[in-house]
């Protein structure tokens, strides 16, 4: 639409009516192949997804947390915020984290495997710049008990979570993803853990007290710089659920934790799929001004 537009000069309204009404058919056609799939039983499979426009996949965290808002003051304690449509455990879960103001809108996305949390993002605050879209990718691994807690008080995210029900090749696949990443992975550590006589208000540093949780850097590869139109936390996680044979979605440009979280909804409804629950942790206002969050996506 960029490159049509910059050409407008030179091309009639209705060239750019046509391109608009091809991208509509494609989008329609999508929905559809997801209708017609909806009697067998769901598989992760890479195929071509034609998505909303960017900007408003970027605004979906954003306007489930007003739709939540209201949920919650027309039923009070009467709301439910978890539903499983299967019983049993799940074998993974992903976190679509949103908050209502700022930068958080868009939102963060991370998952969890065995009940730790795998988390990407530019937690070096002395390494980013450029308005903190660029800097070191650092991952972490924190235990999921404590580390949800801080993310709802602490730093007032509300989450959305889906389990997903793996077999066990899919969740050997998973492991041994998660390995080959941590052979070009190095030992990283805030600056609490150097210092701990000192306070620092940064996200790693707090993270580090809330959840004792482990930092890594690369030492080269896509994730070693963290760029938030590129390499961010939904490429990673699709990177990981790619190990899969297939991914979730096949990433086309900057995706948006947005876009799951309106992908993960829609397959839930579906009978037979992979997404088993879902849940709603909506988040815990302080009463003082807290650290705020580095980039979230």
């Amino acid at each position: 639409f960029a490159i049509v537009l910059s050409l407008s000069p030179y091309m009639k309204v209705e060239d750019v009516l046509i391109w608009i009404g091809i991208y509509c058919i494609a989008l329609g056609l999508t929905y559809i192949r997801d209708i017609l799939s909806i009697d067998h039983k769901y598989a992760l499979k890479r195929k071509i997804r034609i998505t909303l426009p960017i900007w408003m996949c970027a605004l979906i965290p954003k306007r489930m947390i007003n739709q939540l808002n209201h949920y919650l003051q027309d039923n009070g304690e009467k709301a439910s915020l978890y539903d499983q449509k299967e019983e049993g455990n799940c074998d993974m879960m992903i976190y679509i984290h949103a908050t209502e103001k700022g930068f958080g809108m868009i939102g963060h996305i991370d998952f969890s495997m065995d009940h730790k949390v795998y988390s990407y993002g530019n937690y070096d605050h002395e390494s980013v710049f450029m308005m903190e879209a660029l800097g070191d990718g650092v991952l972490f691994i924190a235990d999921e008990d404590p580390y949800l807690p801080f993310c709802i008080q602490h730093e007032e995210n509300t989450i959305f979570a889906f389990g997903l029900r793996l077999n066990e090749e899919q969740k050997q696949k998973v492991h041994e993803e998660l390995a080959s990443l941590f052979t070009n992975a190095i030992p990283w550590k805030p600056n609490i853990v150097k210092d701990p006589s000192k306070e620092y208000p940064q996200f790693s540093n707090q993270l580090y007290l809330a959840t004792h949780a482990e930092f890594y850097k690369f030492q080269q590869g896509c994730f070693k710089t963290y760029f938030v139109l590129g390499n961010n936390c939904v490429r990673f996680v699709d990177r990981i659920l790619g190990s899969l044979g297939s991914d979730i979605l096949n990433m086309r440009g900057f995706v948006t934790p947005g876009t799951y979280l309106d992908y993960l909804q829609r397959v839930y409804t579906k009978p037979h799929s992979f997404v088993i629950s879902q849940a709603i942790y909506p988040c815990v206002k302080k009463k003082k001004k807290g650290c705020k969050r580095h980039v979230t996506t």
